[in-house]
């Protein structure tokens, strides 16, 4: 099942940038495109939900295997993180003792930016390469507290305790968000806080209307959904623009919400 209210990862040499924005082509194969625009084109933000086929898992990560060797180049992507670092760092009041996962972390550069933050942060992602990267940067670093983990939580099972789970820009490539949310409210020890970075509601544009993308979130209604899923004390605000060439320029929201 995908809501489709509306539904791209990179690093050359020894030099690395501390902190990365995660971008993932959309969940379906470009087969299943033709066969689902009559659904898209029809879609009016009504919140329907439809069944549709999914691409298979080794076909998606491939792509974002390809895209992992470049992507701490964008400066956007830095700059990005930079910000959800910081908006982080001001919303959740961080201690030294708290252990962190980050979901969808691509080459983990939301999370070496928040290095000396944590005892210990786990950096979860099901492309091989986006892990391999994050090996090779935490070894350079010097960081043993930081843990690359290839893991597809969308599909399996994690069984670990943590005291934050965080993502950015990853919420809207999730097929199923509620399932997810449950996931985390597993992994999550009683009061931890989950993150979420994302994009407000937009028309489409931000991926293009051939790759099949949640269209953002209302951060009020998520908050709602996550009420219903065992969190409360939700709060949100706006903690970075997305500028693109075209002119367009889409919000990105930060939202906590901490477990019951």
């Amino acid at each position: 099942m995908i809501k489709l209210s509306g539904l791209n990862r990179s690093l050359p040499g020894r030099m690395w940038c501390i902190v990365s924005f995660r971008q993932k082509k959309g969940l379906l194969c470009s087969c299943f495109i033709n066969a689902i625009a009559f659904s898209v084109s029809n879609y009016q933000n009504s919140g329907i939900w439809l069944n549709l086929p999914f691409c298979d898992s080794l076909m998606y990560n491939s792509d974002f295997d390809k895209k992992a060797s470049g992507w701490d180049q964008n400066p956007i992507h830095v700059a990005r993180s930079i910000a959800i670092a910081s908006a982080l760092r001001e919303f959740i009041p961080l201690n030294k003792d708290m252990k962190a996962l980050e979901y969808g972390a691509g080459t983990g550069l939301l999370s070496f930016g928040l290095r000396d933050e944590f005892r210990e942060i786990v950096l979860m992602d099901s492309s091989k390469e986006m892990i391999r990267i994050c090996e090779e940067k935490s070894a350079s670093f010097g960081t043993k507290h930081i843990r690359p983990l290839l893991f597809d939580l969308e599909h399996d099972h994690y069984y670990d305790q943590f005291d934050i789970v965080y993502n950015q820009m990853v919420f809207h490539h999730i097929n199923d968000t509620e399932a997810v949310i449950r996931k985390f409210h597993e992994l999550l020890c009683p009061g931890g806080y989950l993150v979420i970075a994302d994009l407000y509601p937009e028309d489409g544009s931000f991926h293009g209307q051939d790759v099949i993308v949640h269209k953002g979130f209302d951060p009020a209604a998520l908050s709602v959904i996550l009420s219903t899923l065992g969190f409360m004390d939700s709060s949100y605000q706006q903690c970075y623009v997305i500028r693109k060439e075209s002119g367009r320029e889409y919000p990105v929201f930060i939202l906590k919400s901490v477990k019951c």
